[in-house]
């Protein structure tokens, strides 16, 4: 699928809606890191610890949602320490994760043109700073960040990238990560081979839309392309 404009209220902008895009902000899972294995397994562990029965893979990206605190309160879960005990021992235990596919070319090439890279996840701090480390991306990524709820984050973590709202794309493959951008005023990229179905990430409606995380830097040289008044094709 190809890069999605931004739409507003009147139709749809060219890239040139926007500056300039400086910094970079990413979530973790799904999109640089591919856990969905694991995070499936501690979710579905966590079902079983409170009697719930398990659903399919293509249930879950359908349903998933975060804060992972009001997904499961929904359901009538709401021992918060029992759920994240159950769940960090059965994603431990399920491992197998591992870099994304692009993942690593991604941020070298955006660290390369200059742009400011940050992520902003729910993965907790321990885990996040362990396969940081173990992917190699310790060198091109400046922050990381844990909020179970990430629009309490997002406004704090653009002040610290000095850059103006309209200069930074937050990339995410979950329906809250576009809400988050949206709360943030920042620009929403949504990466489609996710946690969340793709249809649930359409009906969000992000700013725009990449297959993958290989095609972001593609994206993001066009943005900055067309707004210097060199329109590629």
């Amino acid at each position: 699928m190809k890069s999605r404009a931004r739409r507003t209220a009147k139709g749809t902008l060219g890239f040139c809606g926007m500056g300039k895009i400086k910094a970079v902000i990413f979530d973790w899972s799904g999109v640089l890191c591919d856990d969905f294995d694991a995070v499936y397994a501690g979710d579905m562990a966590v079902f079983d610890a409170f009697g719930l029965p398990k659903i399919s893979t293509e249930e879950y990206r359908r349903t998933i949602e975060l804060p992972w605190q009001d997904f499961y309160k929904k359901k009538g879960i709401t021992d918060v320490e029992k759920i994240s005990a159950v769940f960090r021992k059965a994603f431990a235990e399920r491992g197998n994760v591992r870099p994304l596919p692009g993942a690593l070319e991604a941020l070298r090439e955006l660290h390369g043109k200059g742009l400011k890279i940050a992520v902003l996840s729910a993965k907790s701090q321990d885990f996040l700073k362990q396969e940081c480390a173990e992917f190699g991306f310790g060198g091109f990524i400046g922050t990381l960040e844990t909020h179970f709820d990430k629009r309490k984050g997002v406004n704090g973590l653009v002040e610290k990238l000095g850059a103006k709202k309209s200069e930074v794309v937050f990339v995410g493959d979950m329906v809250h990560d576009v809400e988050t951008a949206r709360h943030g005023g920042i620009i929403s990229v949504a990466v489609l081979n996710g946690h969340n179905s793709r249809e649930r990430l359409l009906q969000a409606k992000p700013d725009y839309c990449i297959e993958s995380i290989g095609e972001l830097a593609n994206l993001v040289g066009k943005i900055n392309g067309e707004c210097n008044g060199k329109k590629k094709n």
